[in-house]
């Protein structure tokens, strides 16, 4: 019994124990994060000091009035106060900063930037003219700076006096709650900003960094296009003249290996071979030259898709016919060139695989245009496409899929081949991402 009884008081101590720890761990993490918190607090309030310093040294770059200087000396000592906690820390409240290598550097930075804005300030205090950066400082803040004529010659305003100029105002220019930039607006006479004034250039300089900030978006969204183009079009060079270049290089090895041999019948054979595909590499560097200098300034996408069929005819010799039919609103211009690219590619496959006699090429107009391609060549089995065919028809979804269009390929062997595009036009009052919603290619 008295064994039994040791076990469970050994137990319940041990229980007791693990408790008091648990209840130890907790208040530590407890009083961490409260000093944390109070420190981010301290930090917060010096960033308010440093900008109403700088601000109040910016206002008055010619001297301090006598309650000017009284309120940055007393700013100064608060700021010097908290600082000082901060790097000490206060277990009373509790406040102190994590052992961190990152917050150390921090601190760092905190002290070599007080000490610059701390010696200016001492300056003002004792009468000398305030040299503090107005265009730094509205960028530093939210907040726009007044500049006024000072005799100092480390004034910002002084060579500014050579041409006349009196007074500066530097109005923070933003964009996404980051400052981008300053405008600095500059005065020949003496003047100050009512409040009027002060929320009309703050509207102005919010303004500027939004058009400032959709010009840098505008510019990035072009380079993502031009991108995405080059791609697409090594992908088309990847399917016709690398190709074509590599089965010219067989074909000049077995040349050179039946040379060796003097056989004669592999020499024409090889020759001929080389020919061959000499003549469809021109054929293939000829098509892609049209594709780059594809233009569709025509609203009208019948009209570029005729032209184009003309030049299939005149090029390989087979027949194209064009049909269309129905109204709708014109393909948008984006839209339109990807729709012209796809009917290129497609007639490019007819040429190359299909063996055909003749090609339709149809449009059906309406609220969901409708673009068909259909040859009466050899066609091809379902999962049987060859890998330069299978690279076209992957370049035809990628341009399907950036015009928010659809795309269904259907043959079979002997059967010949049809190509169909459908793309959605949405009507004038309908944003064009709800009309293209549940559409893939």
């Amino acid at each position: 019994m008295r064994s039994l009884s040791a076990r469970i008081i050994a137990v319940q101590v041990l229980f007791l124990t693990i408790a008091l720890m648990s209840i130890g761990v907790t208040l530590l993490v407890s009083w961490e994060l409260e000093g944390g918190a109070a420190a981010i607090n301290d930090a917060g309030s010096l960033r308010m000091r440093a900008y109403r310093l700088a601000y109040m040294l910016a206002g008055s770059p010619g001297g301090l009035a006598e309650d000017a200087r009284a309120a940055v000396a007393a700013d100064v000592r608060q700021f010097d106060a908290v600082l000082d906690t901060l790097k000490r820390g206060d277990p009373a409240r509790p406040l102190f900063l994590p052992a961190d290598r990152r917050i150390d550097e921090l601190m760092a930075v905190i002290d070599r930037d007080w000490g610059k804005l701390r010696a200016t300030a001492g300056r003002a205090v004792a009468g000398a003219s305030s040299v503090v950066a107005a265009s730094d400082v509205a960028a530093r803040s939210q907040s726009i700076v007044h500049w006024r004529r000072a005799g100092d010659v480390d004034s910002p305003m002084h060579a500014c006096s050579n041409f006349g100029l009196v007074s500066m105002t530097a109005v923070p220019v933003r964009a996404q709650d980051a400052t981008i930039g300053v405008l600095n607006l500059f005065f020949r006479r003496e003047r100050e900003l009512d409040a009027d004034e002060r929320q009309l250039l703050e509207t102005l300089g919010r303004h500027l960094g939004v058009a400032v900030e959709n010009a840098r978006l505008v510019a990035r969204e072009k380079e993502m296009a031009v991108s995405e183009e080059r791609n697409l079009l090594a992908q088309q060079l990847h399917d016709s003249i690398a190709q074509s270049l590599a089965f010219l290089k067989m074909q000049v090895g077995m040349l050179d290996g039946a040379m060796r041999r003097s056989d004669r019948k592999a020499e024409s054979a090889a020759a001929a071979e080389i020919a061959t595909g000499v003549r469809e590499c021109y054929a293939d560097v000829r098509e892609l030259l049209v594709h780059f200098r594809t233009r569709t300034s025509d609203e009208d996408i019948g009209r570029a898709l005729k032209v184009t069929l003309r030049k299939f005819e005149q090029q390989t010799g087979i027949e194209a016919s064009f049909a269309e039919s129905g109204a709708a609103m014109p393909v948008p211009a984006e839209e339109r060139v990807q729709v012209l690219h796809i009917v290129q590619e497609a007639l490019s496959n007819v040429r190359k695989h299909a063996g055909a006699s003749k090609v339709t090429l149809t449009v059906l107009r309406g609220p969901v245009y409708s673009f068909e391609v259909r040859d009466d060549g050899c066609g091809f089995e379902s999962g049987a496409t060859a890998s330069e065919m299978h690279v076209g028809l992957s370049i035809m979804r990628e341009r399907a899929r950036r015009a928010g269009a659809s795309l269904c390929v259907q043959s079979r062997a002997g059967g010949g081949t049809n190509v169909k595009l459908t793309l959605p036009v949405a009507p004038a009052d309908e944003p064009r991402e709800f009309a293209r919603e549940g559409v893939s290619a």
